[in-house]
């Protein structure tokens, strides 16, 4: 009898515990975003067109997902006692270590050399930096790429142990350096740099370096951009309990401690420009941002992911102009055009070096005239003719040669025909996508053909380096 009540009191238990946060909704229900969700709003019974909205249920299911009451504190709840008991996560997101160390999931293909880049794969994203930097200095301005390390490339000790154990041993950044030098492009070689400290430069509870490792960088940049700049050696700082962690955030929402950090007391000598639509406050999160500091000179251009969130605020009280973009890929010709910077800086963090390979920046190819005995023509393969999504303003010529025409490091060329029916030679972007490291696009702007059409009935013809 006793036993029976027991497990009639604990089933009644759990039936109450399941109701909750649907009973509370109204008083408590949860309507902030964690992690990278997007909001989601209370799903209306028609669509814009006045039709009925046949997804009206699944979409009341997703609202009470991201709003049921108390939704933090138990999501809290369950990774305390998930990470506490077992080491592992409750969201796909977040990578739970030793010593409540936190790191970003997307990193793991990294970690575990599962699907790297081949050397031909690194070929192209160093030649497509190139073309992009030379595009660059024959507008006037001086370039630098750089590449925040994965958390887990510098500080992998505190990576749970069923990790341990690696499909490859070819990492991305394995021949990074060299591929870069042997074409010529101004690198910043981050490994080296924050991997040479005796401090741990990254936070515990977030993917990101502190704030130390930020001036570091920020200080290291412009010393090989040779732009002349405050480097706040001698500025008051603090380490203080200031930084809460984006991925303590997104496993831990309710836990609202925070992890220490350098504080940097400098005058703030920039403002934000707001946008023309917009009358809500400037985030270093946005995807487009505009600084003005009367108080500088020159203008920078960078596209940059969330490592450069700490670099934004000092680059900023650098230069007169500060134009910071998120937009991939890269659309450096409209915004060069637009800005006209005097330097030029591209950070993306080693996770999405591969983006660099397979979704090249927008600059137009450039025009070669080249000895055609150093070239082997290919002369059964079609190119596809396309306004590139990136920016309509351009069409992209692109198409793969098949592996076994190409090896080893040979750039491929593609001639357009002109409207007096001579031919043009341009040198190709090199593409890696998911079938093949030996693709090529040529980006020439949309003017040159008047439209798309014409640009489809032009002539092209693909060559490979002998």
């Amino acid at each position: 009898m006793k036993k029976n009540l027991f497990f009639t009191v604990f089933i009644a238990l759990c039936l109450i515990l399941c109701v909750i946060p649907s009973l509370f909704m109204t008083a408590f229900r949860s309507d902030e975003t964690i992690g990278n969700e997007s909001r989601t709003d209370w799903p209306s019974v028609t669509k814009e067109d006045g039709t009925f909205n046949s997804r009206i249920l699944e979409q009341m299911g997703s609202y009470f997902e991201t709003h049921y009451a108390f939704r933090p504190q138990l999501i809290t709840a369950d990774a305390e006692i998930q990470s506490a008991l077992f080491q592992v996560s409750n969201t796909d997101s977040v990578t739970v270590g030793s010593d409540g160390w936190l790191y970003y999931s997307s990193t793991l293909n990294d970690y575990l050399g599962k699907n790297p880049l081949s050397e031909r794969g690194v070929f192209n994203l160093a030649h497509n930096l190139s073309l992009v930097q030379s595009y660059v200095t024959a507008m006037g301005a001086k370039f630098l790429f750089m590449v925040p390390p994965n958390k887990n490339s510098l500080y992998p000790e505190h990576m749970p142990y069923y990790y341990s154990v690696s499909e490859s041993d070819i990492r991305n950044r394995d021949h990074l350096g060299e591929k870069l030098e042997a074409a010529g492009v101004s690198y910043l070689d981050l490994f080296d740099l924050i991997g040479a400290q005796e401090e741990t430069l990254y936070l515990k509870h977030d993917s990101h370096w502190n704030n130390k490792g930020a001036m570091m960088v920020y200080n290291r940049a412009l010393d090989l951009l040779e732009k002349e700049h405050e480097t706040y050696s001698q500025v008051p700082v603090r380490y203080d309990r200031i930084h809460k962690g984006d991925l303590s955030n997104m496993i831990y929402p309710s836990d609202n401690s925070l992890e220490e950090d350098y504080a940097y007391d400098y005058e703030t000598l920039y403002e934000y420009v707001p946008g023309p639509a917009s009358s809500d406050p400037v985030s270093v999160e946005d995807f487009r941002i505009e600084t003005s500091n009367p108080s500088a000179e020159d203008t920078l251009l960078m596209y940059r992911d969330s490592f450069g969130n700490t670099l934004i605020p000092i680059l900023s009280n650098a230069f007169a102009h500060g134009y910071y973009a998120k937009s991939t890929p890269y659309p450096i010709a409209r915004d060069m055009q637009q800005y006209t910077p005097d330097f030029v800086i591209i950070e993306l963090v080693e996770r999405n070096l591969r983006n660099l390979a397979a979704d090249p920046a927008v600059v137009p190819s450039p025009r070669r005239n080249i000895d055609p005995a150093l070239l082997e023509v290919q002369p059964d393969l079609e190119s596809s003719v396309q306004t590139l999504r990136a920016d309509a303003n351009y069409i992209a010529f692109s198409g793969t040669v098949p592996e076994e025409r190409i090896d080893g490091e040979r750039r491929i060329y593609l001639a357009v025909q002109t409207p007096e029916g001579s031919m043009n030679l341009y040198e190709a972007y090199t593409v890696t996508n998911e079938e093949t490291d030996y693709g090529y696009a040529v980006y020439l702007p949309l003017s040159s053909f008047g439209t798309l059409e014409e640009a489809q009935q032009r002539k092209t013809v693909v060559y490979v380096e002998k």
